[in-house]
């Protein structure tokens, strides 16, 4: 096998092949607080040769994607039956001429307290600051996983792309 790019977020083992989606389970809507609308809340999994490298959750409120973008939350590392640890990158894409634009998120808001997520569950593993994301070597391949939630998740890829137009 040759050198694997990817350092501690990953297994050492985990094959360099294709990335492949599988969509899972979609939570029960919730209320926005702020208009009354559905925010829709998916979840999925991802692979590369069969070897489970991500667990995937999506956020988004019905009316507010072209303004507000969706959310994506990766679950990295012992997936596929490895104890390699977990983490959890939050991820903020958009639509901005015409293209899928991104960028890391602090989980938690300016005193140091978590955000609401849909998936409270530690076992997902803790969730990294932006600005230790910004700066780890990981980071091309966690936006190159999230690429691939927005396009082969159609859920995702239906609401992104479905607001983009006025």
């Amino acid at each position: 096998m040759s050198e694997n790019p990817f350092s501690s977020w990953f297994p050492e083992d985990i094959p360099l092949g294709a990335v492949a989606l599988e969509e899972g389970k979609a939570s029960p809507p919730i209320i926005c607080d702020c208009c009354g609308r559905q925010t829709i809340r998916v979840s999925g999994f991802l692979s590369r040769e069969d070897y489970a490298c991500a667990v995937y959750f999506a956020s988004w409120t019905e009316g507010h994607v072209a303004e507000d973008g969706l959310r994506i939350i990766l679950s990295v590392g012992g997936w596929g039956g490895s104890d390699h640890p977990r983490v959890r990158i939050a991820i903020l894409c958009w639509i901005e001429d015409e293209s899928i634009s991104m960028m890391a998120l602090d989980p938690f808001d300016e005193n140091g307290n978590p955000l609401r997520w849909n998936d409270d569950e530690p076992f997902f593993g803790p969730f990294v600051r932006r600005e230790r994301a910004l700066g780890h070597p990981d980071m091309p391949e966690i936006f190159h996983l999230a690429e691939h939630v927005v396009e082969d998740d159609q859920r995702v890829r239906a609401a992104l792309y479905g607001y983009q137009k006025h």
